[in-house]
């Protein structure tokens, strides 16, 4: 990177260009924190925060993964760490888990600097890319859908950008041998990214092929030893958590790739990423992303592997969900925007590039907030207010939840050690089951029929029965 870049990064007028951005992409997050509510898939809960509530509290439904130990125990610790102070601050149940969100909401934040360096680095220097890389990554919305949501794919999306951009700085530096701590911190951010999920793994070899390809051995021994220093961290925490190092991700292996228990939770078909991630995401601005990135992928090769052999091999596994595409947009879209420049700078007047370039980048922005709308903004809101009214309520002995165990908000959210069930009428015989939370309408009718309880509360699309005196039997 040139002197001149490097000192047009650090001017004021560029510290006063990322507050902006950082202005922006606060105003989209929190958009989509403010409308959403729930689950977008049951993992968030039952896969980090109820493992995370169990470990706090001794009471949780912890999910099939935790009983034979195909997960690690990273997150779970990371969000119980959260939940501590969240609860120390006062917070509890659904309060709690909206902080937890916003936490996320202002987590994701971080790659917007990260993008900024990323377009720099692979444009060599270029502050265009750098700063339509940065707008991009502060307004496309699928990063302020997915930003709220407690899961693995908002930290891997920030380690394996941040990791890619410290990476092509020293590309774009043409630096052999010198920086190897930031080779090391590469390496550590990749493996961290590994540590969060595991499918991650397929971010490293364009790095680590780079680094050997092209004459930085120390820089690839040194990322190298970074990537498993995160190694070494994991198989401490399996070994006191399971009992063995590494034992997580060896179950992982040996369920995923020998078992193939994956395709046990959904097959999806070959073309699935494409159809959601562009054709539903982005209609036909996909085209403004993918095909520069492809006409000009010999130029820019790092970037192409950095979202292409993702996406092929995502694409390739049976069992698809598109959240897990998330950490490839940063590297498409830097892709492209280094080939809108390669053409628009080629028209006869090429002050009106940089103009036409950011055009076309929020046509890709509004195209994806059409197909974003379409995706669930307050599923399972209803539940999860139920359950935390339930909790708060002295007399509550049980709860029967209109809704299958793994889709609602588990002891996170009740915040109480009473038992919960899903619900059905013969359960109501039991006096144990003192409070009812049901959204279906033929669930509503039988409980409006059930004489003995009586409606106490209601939460969007979900009300709250209440029992009370005696079991009378229904009509």
């Amino acid at each position: 990177m040139s002197e001149a870049a490097t000192g047009a990064a650090r001017s004021p007028r560029a510290w006063l260009g990322l507050a902006a951005l950082l202005v922006l992409g606060l105003a989209v997050r929190l958009y989509y924190f403010s409308i959403k509510a729930g689950m977008h898939y049951p993992d968030e809960i039952f896969q980090y925060l109820e493992p995370a509530y169990w470990v706090r509290h001794g009471d949780a439904w912890l999910p099939w993964e935790y009983a034979r130990g195909v997960r690690n125990w990273v997150l779970p610790a990371y969000y119980g760490s959260l939940m501590t102070l969240g609860e120390w601050l006062g917070y509890q149940g659904w309060e709690l888990h909206r902080l937890l969100t916003l936490h996320n909401t202002l987590f994701g934040l971080l790659l917007i600097p990260a993008g900024l360096r990323l377009g720099r680095a692979a444009s060599r220097g270029d502050e265009r890319v750098a700063w339509l890389t940065g707008l991009f990554l502060a307004a496309f919305p699928l990063f302020g859908y997915f930003g709220p949501h407690t899961l693995s794919e908002l930290h891997g999306l920030l380690l394996t950008t941040w990791a890619y951009a410290l990476w092509m700085e020293q590309v774009a530096a043409e630096d052999r041998e010198g920086d190897r701590r930031k080779a090391f911190v590469v390496g550590l951010l990749l493996g961290g990214a590994f540590v969060t999920r595991y499918t991650l793994l397929v971010f490293v070899p364009v790095v680590a092929l780079d680094y050997l390809l092209f004459s930085r051995k120390r820089q690839f021994v040194a990322a190298t030893a970074g990537f498993l220093t995160m190694i070494a961290l994991l198989a401490i925490v399996d070994w006191i958590t399971w009992g063995v190092p590494l034992h997580a991700f060896i179950e992982y292996v040996r369920y995923n790739l020998i078992e193939d228990g994956a395709s046990h939770h959904g097959v999806s078909p070959l073309d699935f990423y494409w159809q959601e991630a562009f054709v539903e995401r982005l209609g036909h601005a996909r085209w403004l992303l993918v095909l520069p990135a492809l006409a000009f992928a010999r130029a820019h090769w790092r970037m192409l592997g950095g979202w292409l052999l993702p996406f092929v091999a995502f694409s390739v596994i049976r069992h698809k969900e598109e959240r897990f595409l998330l950490s490839i947009w940063p590297f498409l879209l830097v892709g492209a925007l280094v080939a809108w420049f390669a053409l628009l700078d080629r028209l006869p007047r090429r002050r009106w590039s940089a103009g036409l370039a950011t055009a076309l980048l929020l046509l890709v922005c509004g195209a994806n907030f059409v197909g974003v709308s379409k995706m669930r903004m307050r599923w399972k809101a209803g539940i999860f207010q139920a359950q935390d009214f339930v909790g708060q309520q002295a007399d509550a002995t049980g709860l029967l939840l209109d809704d299958r165990l793994h889709l609602n908000g588990g002891y996170t959210l009740l915040n109480r050690s009473i038992p919960q069930l899903q619900f059905h009428t013969g359960h109501l015989r039991n006096r144990l089951y003192n409070y009812v939370a049901v959204y279906e309408e033929r669930s509503l009718q039988q409980m409006r029929r059930w004489r003995g309880f009586e409606e106490v509360a209601t939460f969007e699309d979900t009300t709250v029965f209440r029992r009370q005196q005696g079991l009378v039997p229904p009509p």
